[in-house]
């Protein structure tokens, strides 16, 4: 009988109410349900169809994230990987792929508003073995994870600061048993004693 798994580290925060990623849901959505509406109810030349159809492609990916920046995020820390859940959908990243997590000053995003001084989140930088370049110091995270106002800035440098944490605990276990092993020294003074004998 296996015992069972410990219930893993866990940070959440909040959701976070923007009036522009509210916007830019229900402006989108009406956009849909009109261009589906106009579709059912009139003929229209095939060219015409198409075009609808793609802007209509277009408003559901554009609500689609504005959607994601509403809900609740909550970041789950296991031993094997670092699991994010939003409103819509999840994601899963291992620690073994993340090069390193930072704090930042992110781009403007749905969440927030352009220019609000004091945004701030947190980052992953992940783990390309395909670019030997060294990433330039100003680069943009591959995955940015939260964002959060000035208000909250505390709150999301603990957060940061438990991922890291997570992430070394996770990576350094291993590096801990190689270091025993690989130690030469107390195995060539033990061996000595044997050969006199």
């Amino acid at each position: 009988m296996t015992a069972p798994t410990p219930p893993a580290d866990q940070i959440e925060f909040p959701a976070h109410k923007s009036p522009l990623a509210i916007f830019f849901v229900v402006v989108p959505t009406l956009t849909i349900v009109t261009i589906a509406a106009a579709v059912i109810q009139h003929e229209m030349p095939l060219y015409l169809i198409a075009l609808l159809l793609l802007v209509g492609g277009g408003c559901i990916m554009l609500a689609k994230a504005a959607v994601e920046s509403l809900g609740d995020v909550t970041i789950d820390l296991t031993g094997e990987e670092l699991v994010v859940k939003r409103l819509v959908g999840s994601a899963s990243y291992s620690w073994s792929n993340i090069e390193s997590v930072k704090t930042l000053r992110p781009d403007p995003t749905f969440a927030d508003i352009r220019g609000e001084e004091g945004t701030i989140g947190i980052g992953l930088f992940m783990r390309n073995p395909d670019k030997k370049k060294e990433r330039e110091a100003d680069a943009p995270p591959d995955v940015l994870i939260v964002t959060r106002s000035a208000e909250e800035a505390d709150k999301v440098a603990k957060a940061c600061e438990r991922i890291s944490n997570a992430r070394r605990k996770a990576m350094g276990g291993g590096d801990q048993r190689r270091g025993g092993i690989g130690s030469g020294k107390p195995a060539k003074a033990f061996r000595k004693p044997a050969v006199a004998a």
